[in-house]
Formats: C-alpha cells, structure tokens, sequence
C-alpha cells in the first residue's frame, strides 16, 4: 500500500525526471567529447596531408630549378658563383 502510494506521489515523479535528465545529460557529455575527438583528428590529418602536399610540391620545384641551373652555365647564378671579381658580384646582385 505504501509503495502504490510513493508511485502516484509527486515525489516519483519528480525524482524519476531528474534521473531521465541526468542520462541525458551523461549521454550529450560523452557525446560532444567523441565528436570532438573526431574532428580534431579530422583537422589533424587534414593538416598533415596539406603540409605534405606542398612540402612535396617545394621539393619538386626546387629540384627543378637546380636541375635548370646546373644544365646551364651561363646563368647569372653560376657566373656569380663561379667569379671572384666583387665588382662582377656587386653589379649582378
């Protein structure tokens, strides 16, 4: 009899909605932390692979242009590199 009473009571009821918010609230914590996990190693990987990206495309640009320079002898680089006249230094600087 008392028990039946505690049920239809405002207390049970009271205390039963707090326990279903709480959940809630517990689930919606666990939540949000695992999605931001996800998207910082979204973010992270995307930055990796965009630093790569252009560190790659820089190494290919460079060996390019060594390659152009060393194929040619008559650039202003190796002139410069090969004289030891400062005057010849100053002026194509």
């Amino acid at each position: 009899m008392k028990k039946l009473r505690f049920i239809q009571s405002g207390y049970f009821i009271l205390l039963t909605s707090f326990f279903v918010v709480f959940l809630f609230a517990v689930f919606n914590i666990f939540t949000i932390r695992h999605f931001n996990r996800r998207i910082e190693e979204i973010y992270k990987n995307s930055l990796n692979y965009s630093s790569n990206y252009w560190a790659d495309q820089f190494y290919v640009a460079n060996k390019e242009l060594t390659s152009l320079i060393n194929k040619n002898n008559s650039t202003d680089y190796n002139l410069i590199c090969d004289s030891s006249d400062s005057d010849f230094i100053e002026e194509k600087s």
